[in-house]
């Protein structure tokens, strides 16, 4: 068993505090995982976890998002993020307290940012936290959250296609697009982030992963009652049942109604979205 030092001064004073180990000569923190990793695995030093400043902005970007403050806690994450760009909880928060304030006009760009990060959140969640159960309750809390997310944007674009748009320019292409593209990308999240839990977890978490699933059929079947997108609908609902299936062999999806009116999504024009899968 080696001598525990402190990365940042080369002090061997490290006192257990709340949980983890605390150099009482520079305040550096480090945690319990790594305390073992350096004392039977032969390191002699380990990266500090959190510098006090570092430990001082989650405790007040934790504190804004309990109370609801996601501008301010956004902020306090983007810090973080400076200091700590694998940060699980940085990556993550930061994406989702921005979607608590953005407007429909900002959907599209901003779920490409999702698309682009939720991988990365899944991946440092893998590395970084080595307790089952804690990682469990993260998985969950993120899962959660992303479906909260893309409620939110599948929502207030129905919302907006069925209530505020004059009902004369329901029927144009172009509103029809916006519209599918709006909830087509938030549809793709919950596959694709269902996709990543599997191929980096394997089944730990496919219960997370089926309930991602399970909601982007409801977004596919719901999304326009009376508008057919072409036979694709059925052989995407056809794929992601089989998906289900493996891990919830009860699960019976619903019955898709070709309807009487119909959309070919695959004919483009320029300047409109075109992609739904």
């Amino acid at each position: 068993m080696k001598e525990l030092k402190c990365e940042l001064c080369g002090s061997n004073n490290l006192v257990k505090q709340e949980g983890v180990f605390v150099c009482q000569s520079c305040n550096a923190r480090y945690s319990l995982e790594e305390a073992r990793k350096m004392m039977f695995d032969g390191e002699q030093t380990v990266k500090a976890t959190e510098s006090p400043e570092l430990t001082n902005l989650y405790t007040l970007a934790r504190k804004e998002l309990d109370s609801n403050n996601f501008t301010a806690a956004w902020d306090y994450y983007r810090r973080i993020l400076l200091m700590d760009p694998k940060s699980w909880e940085a990556l993550f928060y930061t994406t989702y307290c921005k979607s608590k304030t953005i407007k429909l006009e900002e959907f599209i760009m901003f779920e490409g940012i999702i698309l682009k990060t939720y991988k990365k959140v899944l991946i440092s969640i893998r590395d970084e936290i080595t307790d089952e159960n804690r990682q469990k309750e993260i998985i969950e809390d993120v899962t959660n959250k992303t479906i909260e997310m893309t409620d939110k944007f599948y929502n207030a674009s129905k919302h907006y296609y069925n209530i505020e748009l004059d009902p004369k320019l329901r029927a144009e292409r172009k509103y029809i697009t916006e519209y599918l593209n709006r909830c087509g990308n938030a549809e793709l999240i919950l596959k694709l982030f269902g996709n990543s839990l599997i191929s980096l977890f394997g089944i730990k978490y496919s219960d997370f992963a089926v309930k991602a699933w399970k909601q982007s059929i409801e977004y596919r079947m719901t999304r326009i009652p009376n508008i057919s997108e072409t036979p694709e609908t059925q052989k995407i609902i056809n794929e992601y049942t089989a998906k289900i299936k493996l891990y919830d062999p009860t699960y019976v999806a619903p019955e898709y109604q070709e309807p009487e009116m119909k959309f070919d999504t695959t004919k483009k024009k320029k300047g409109l979205f075109g992609r739904f899968r």
